[in-house]
């Protein structure tokens, strides 16, 4: 590493640069290296930043948790109104299963 002349001619001197000299130029195809320019930059922050770095990250996880979750439930409660139109259109169970993707038992339950 010490005979690098700071040159990257391959993905290889390019992981070098990165290692020697914490930086990744413009341009560079060696995969992974961003992302491992990304995590040092986390990894240099000071204590204070890193615990404001961390609830910011839970932050950000809870909401796209909060959203996963509300978008399931949506998508289950809008299964179930499709089933239930198929019901008042008179469709058979059989081809209500088909359409929606519930268990047959499911639908037998749904009241309208």
């Amino acid at each position: 590493m010490n005979n690098f002349d700071n040159v990257a001619k391959n993905t290889l001197d390019e992981w070098i640069n990165f290692l020697k000299n914490e930086e990744v130029k413009k341009g560079t195809k060696a995969k992974g290296l961003q992302a491992a320019k990304d995590s040092l930059e986390i990894l240099k922050l000071s204590k204070e930043d890193m615990l404001e770095y961390e609830r910011d990250e839970a932050v950000w996880r809870d909401y796209a948790s909060g959203m996963s979750t509300n978008f399931l439930a949506g998508k289950l409660e809008g299964i179930r109104e499709m089933a239930i139109n198929a019901m008042h259109m008179g469709m058979q169970i059989t081809e209500i299963v088909k359409l929606t993707g519930l268990p047959e038992e499911d639908i037998k339950s749904i009241r309208f």
